[in-house]
């Protein structure tokens, strides 16, 4: 079961020791490590004394409803869990007569976790692509969507709240 750590910097380097597969994306705290094939027992042991937290998307996006989809994926912005926020908005992309919304703000979301990869050359090209295609579903411009462009980016409330009530009657 996929697992994900979020490690605080201090504790980071016993990381180097962890013999299952994972994949680094860095956030202002730390380090989030997604353990993609999930992990031994002994080695969950071992990361939840150090994580700030651990989660299981895969039970994520089982368990979410219209009830808790803007709840879920503001506490995600909020903690810089970009990969699990993008994953969500995929069901409401998926059955929304208005794709390119939510595309566009997926393609910001991934945007950001290329930056946790430390891809930062791809950064700016799928930011912007994310937001010419909010402008053309929405009319909107960039200062209606965004707050703060740089890592990690902070929407408009406004534009939030619009994309979540639109993004929960496709839930």
């Amino acid at each position: 079961m996929r697992t994900i750590f979020g490690i605080p910097d201090s504790t980071a380097h016993f990381l180097d020791s962890v013999s299952s597969p994972w994949i680094r994306r860095k956030n202002s705290y730390g380090i989030e490590a997604d353990f993609h094939k999930g992990v031994t027992g002994e080695e969950f042991s071992i990361l939840s004394l150090h994580s700030l937290y651990v989660s299981f998307p895969g039970a994520m996006v089982e368990n979410l409803g219209r009830l808790n989809f803007g709840a879920l994926l503001k506490s995600l912005l909020s903690m810089e869990r970009f990969w699990e926020a993008h994953e969500i908005m995929e069901i409401p992309w998926r059955k929304s007569s208005d794709p390119l919304l939510y595309h566009g703000f997926i393609r910001i979301l991934v945007s950001q976790v290329k930056w946790q990869m430390d891809q930062k050359t791809l950064v700016s090209g799928v930011l912007n692509q994310g937001i010419d295609e909010i402008t053309a579903s929405t009319g909107l411009k960039r200062e209606d969507i965004l707050q703060k462009v740089d890592y990690p980016v902070l929407f408009k409330s406004n534009f939030l709240d619009r994309l979540l009530s639109g993004a929960e009657t496709n839930i």
